[in-house]
């Protein structure tokens, strides 16, 4: 069976941008399940009190329906460089909870526990196995079109212009056409992700 799941970030006890994780979630439940009923997430997440007081992940995961929600303590990976993953057939359009493709191409080509895979598609970069990539070029922020999966944070950062988008290539980082890159997801937005320097994507 088709199993999802969306990652909601908590704050102090609050559900963040989950306009965009119900609509994400609800467009794949029409896709695979053909249910136009469409489910709110606010009505369905009871946030614990004990879980009100800092900052959490809650992850909810559904086929037809919602089958389980969990919370944890959210603790950021710190991540030290980027190692170009070249994959041409890698498809992850939705966010299914099959995600193994992602562990074997982190085993393949990562060598220190502090090593994220930048993943590139015919010649154009994606993203990491977890999180879209925002790039600065010196004035302006870009996310590549085509990324693996549109995150829910990209998506709000595009719709209020923070960010563009844009084919970035894998001959871009060889020219070096931008200078930095940030790792954005439904718990890393745009102010506090990791900012990784360009010298320090790797395997090119």
């Amino acid at each position: 069976m088709c199993r999802l799941f969306e990652t909601v970030c908590v704050k102090n006890g609050v559900l963040q941008n989950i306009e965009y994780h119900n609509n994400r979630m609800n467009f794949a439940r029409n896709h695979f399940f053909e249910k136009t009923r469409k489910l709110v997430l606010e009505n369905e997440i009871i946030v614990p009190t004990e879980f009100s007081d800092s900052f959490y992940k809650c992850r909810v995961i559904y086929g037809n329906d919602i089958e389980q929600i969990d919370f944890e303590l959210y603790t950021a990976k710190k991540i030290q460089q980027l190692v170009i993953a070249k994959f041409d057939s890698i498809d992850y359009s939705f966010k299914f909870m099959e995600r193994s493709v992602f562990q074997d191409l982190k085993d393949k080509f990562c060598n220190q526990s502090d090593d994220e895979i930048l993943i590139v598609r015919n010649g154009i970069i994606t993203d990491t196995s977890f999180t879209n990539v925002v790039f600065w070029d010196g004035k302006d922020w870009f996310t590549p079109r085509l990324p693996l999966l549109k995150g829910t944070c990209r998506q709000r950062l595009i719709a209020k212009n923070v960010i563009g988008e844009r084919h970035i290539l894998l001959s871009d980082i060889y020219q070096q056409k931008y200078k930095s890159v940030r790792l954005i997801n439904a718990m890393l937005d745009f102010e506090n992700a990791p900012e990784i320097r360009l010298e320090n994507i790797v395997g090119l």
